[in-house]
C-alpha cells in the first residue's frame, strides 16, 4: 500500500509553467480575503492599453492627412501595445477570479477568497482523480487480504481449536478479532492518507486552508449541480473551509475502509462456519 501510494503520488504529478508559478506566488503574497491588489493591477494594465491605443489613433489621424510621421515611434507603440495585450491575456485568470468572487457573493452571500486553484485541483479536483482511485484501491485490496487471510491462518495453524476451547468463550475472542481489525484499519488508513497528504503538500503546497472551500472555482461550480443542488451537501459546501472539507473526505474514506474490512472478516468467518 505504501509503495502504490508513493508511486501514484509521484507519477501523477502535474508540472505547471513558470507563468503559472509566478501567479501562484502573487496569490501567496497578495491573495486572501482582499483582492484589491489584483484589481488595481488589472486597472493599471487596462489604462496602459487605452493610452497606447489613443496614441496609435493619433498616428492614424496624421496618416489620413498625408502628413509625415516618425515610423520608428509608431512601430514602438504597436510593439508595446502587443506586449500589453499579451500580458492582459495571460492575466485573464485574475479577472475571471474576481468575477467569480462577485458571483458567489451576489448569488450565495458567501465571500470567497482570492486564491489559486492550482495544486488544489490536483489534491481535491478532477486532475487528481487517478491518484485518489489508485490509493483507495490499494487500501481496499490491503484490507480485503488482511481480513480474508485472518480466518485462513487460524485454520491452517490449528489456532481455531484453541479458540473454541478457551475459557473466554467464542464471543469474547470474536470481539477481540473485530477490535484488532478495526484498530489495524484505522492505523493503516491514517498512515496511507497522511503519507498522501504530506506528499501533496510537498509538491504543491497547501496555502489558505482556512479559506472557504468555494474559494476554489472547481468546488463552487458544483453548486446547483447534482447532489449539490440543494440540501445538506449544498449547505456544507457553502459553509466549510478547505481543511474541514479535506477532513470530511478523510473521515468518509476511513468509514468506508472500516465497513469493508469488518464486512469481509464477517463474511470469511461465516464461510468458515459453514464449512
Amino acid at each position: 500500500m505504501l509503495t502504490v501510494t508513493a508511486y501514484v503520488c509521484q507519477t501523477g504529478q502535474y508540472h505547471y509553467t513558470d507563468d503559472n508559478k509566478y501567479m501562484d506566488s502573487e496569490y501567496m503574497l497578495h491573495g486572501g480575503k482582499d483582492y484589491t491588489y489584483f484589481q488595481d493591477y488589472l486597472d493599471n494594465l487596462y489604462q496602459q492599453r487605452d493610452e497606447l491605443q489613443a496614441d496609435i489613433d493619433d498616428y492614424g489621424d496624421i496618416l489620413t492627412r498625408d502628413e509625415s510621421v516618425d515610423i520608428g515611434s509608431y512601430v514602438n507603440l504597436k510593439t508595446k501595445q502587443q506586449q500589453i495585450l499579451k500580458l492582459i491575456e495571460s492575466r485573464r485568470e485574475y479577472a475571471d477570479k474576481i468575477e467569480y468572487i462577485g458571483h458567489m457573493d451576489e448569488t450565495f452571500n458567501i465571500r470567497a477568497w482570492m486564491i489559486s486553484d492550482r495544486g488544489y485541483e490536483v489534491i481535491l479536483g478532477k486532475k487528481g482523480l487517478y491518484r485518489r482511485i489508485m490509493v483507495n484501491l490499494a487500501l481496499i485490496c490491503g484490507f480485503i487480504l488482511m481480513s480474508a487471510d485472518a480466518g485462513r491462518l487460524e485454520r491452517v495453524s490449528g489456532m481455531i481449536l484453541f479458540e473454541h476451547s478457551t475459557a473466554l468463550g467464542r464471543n469474547k475472542m470474536r470481539c477481540n478479532k473485530y477490535l484488532s481489525c478495526i484498530t489495524i484499519t484505522i492505523i493503516m488508513t491514517v498512515i496511507i492518507c497522511g503519507m498522501e497528504f504530506l506528499w501533496m503538500r510537498h509538491i504543491y503546497g497547501i496555502p489558505y486552508m482556512n479559506a472557504p472551500v468555494v474559494s476554489l472555482t472547481f468546488m463552487g461550480n458544483k453548486l446547483g449541480m447534482g447532489l449539490y443542488a440543494s440540501g445538506i451537501l449544498k449547505w456544507m459546501l457553502l459553509h466549510m473551509t478547505i481543511w474541514q472539507y479535506m477532513l470530511m473526505q478523510f473521515i468518509m474514506r476511513l468509514v468506508i475502509c472500516l465497513i469493508l474490512s469488518v464486512g469481509i472478516m464477517k463474511i470469511t468467518r461465516s464461510i468458515k462456519n459453514i464449512k
